[in-house]
């Protein structure tokens, strides 16, 4: 099920405002990390962050954690909008991550997550972290978010 395109970006944004209010770790993040919504169209999600200085370690580049966190984040919302209505996301299951290139603080980020395939009980997803280059920085593969 594909939404309308300005549909499902008025759906995503109200569940990423939804989900900032509920007392979590993510709602935690989101507010703290201040992602963007960028852009969505056909199962992909872009959203992006301009990288604080709390987020680097000591060389002042982007803490691998908190890519790691972003991309968890961003893929979970993309698997939510196969069926945004009614579908609720449970946890990551195995995420396989590779970083390239370090982002350096006060840099844009844009973190694309793609919905690939879903299933009864797994979604899987393949998400990236570009820097304001368009550089690639990180390359993920979710091989399963299970669903509840």
């Amino acid at each position: 099920m594909v939404l309308e395109k300005m549909v499902a970006e008025k759906k995503i944004i109200e569940k990423i405002d939804e989900w900032t209010r509920i007392p979590s770790f993510d709602s935690y993040m989101l507010n703290m990390m201040k992602l963007e919504y960028v852009d969505f169209d056909r199962h992909i999600l872009r959203m992006s962050i301009i990288v604080p200085e709390k987020f680097c370690n000591q060389m002042l580049t982007l803490h691998g954690g908190i890519m790691t966190t972003l991309i968890d984040i961003v893929s979970t919302i993309v698997v939510t909008t196969y069926d945004i209505d009614n579908l609720v996301p449970g946890w990551s299951v195995d995420m396989s991550m590779s970083f390239s290139t370090p982002i350096l603080k006060g840099d844009k980020i844009l973190i694309e997550s793609h919905l690939y395939k879903i299933g009864k009980s797994l979604a899987f997803t393949e998400s990236t972290i570009y820097d304001s280059n368009s550089q690639v920085c990180s390359l993920v593969f979710c091989k399963g978010l299970v669903l509840v």
